[in-house]
């Protein structure tokens, strides 16, 4: 980003990635430039680029807020779950259940995604992080409360690993299908 945290006005960064988020999801990342997110949210231009350098960090900051909110609330609903199981369903729920919602809002630049994939890279190696984190407190959970049986870390770290690699396929087939019925 062009400036530090501490020098940019909270509200003009939401205004900025919001604006950017919509004309981004109209139009496709390839078609919307800096001028049109600036006219969007009634800013210059100049303006705009005290802010963030080029439209490539408006996008990586739109999927940076969109991943904190998602992971904050699956989190938080987590959390009201009972029991392994139940934190576990919501989870998977919660995972999925936005990737049907990204598929949907930017079906427009879909392809565009993996063309630049190295940019996406990095925010999902964080999301990733994050959500090893929340199955590993899943496992640990079950195994105080007595639902699941003691594991040794080498185990809980396959179990999360092959979850979370089967999550993220079929995410990935449900965000490149058009057909999320059987979801």
């Amino acid at each position: 980003m062009s400036v530090s945290q501490s020098d940019r006005d909270p509200v003009i960064m939401a205004e900025i990635i919001n604006g950017g988020k919509e004309l981004f999801k109209r139009y496709g990342f390839k078609k919307t430039t800096m001028e049109d997110i600036a006219r969007a949210v009634g800013k210059s231009k100049s303006a705009l680029y005290y802010y963030f350098k080029t439209k490539e960090e408006i996008f990586e900051a739109i999927l940076h807020e969109d991943i904190r909110k998602h992971l904050q609330k699956v989190s938080e609903e987590m959390k009201l779950a009972g029991t392994a199981v139940e934190k576990f369903r919501v989870f998977v729920n919660g995972m999925l259940s936005n990737v049907k919602e990204k598929a949907e809002g930017y079906s427009v630049f879909r392809a565009e995604l993996y063309e630049s994939a190295r940019n996406i890279l990095e925010i999902a190696e964080e999301k990733d992080r994050f959500v090893e984190h929340l199955l590993k407190d899943v496992l640990l959970f079950g195994i105080s409360t007595g639902e699941l049986k003691p594991m040794q870390s080498v185990e809980m770290d396959v179990w999360v690993n092959l979850v979370h690699s089967s999550l993220k396929e079929i995410g990935k087939k449900l965000f490149l299908s058009e057909k999320h019925d059987y979801f």
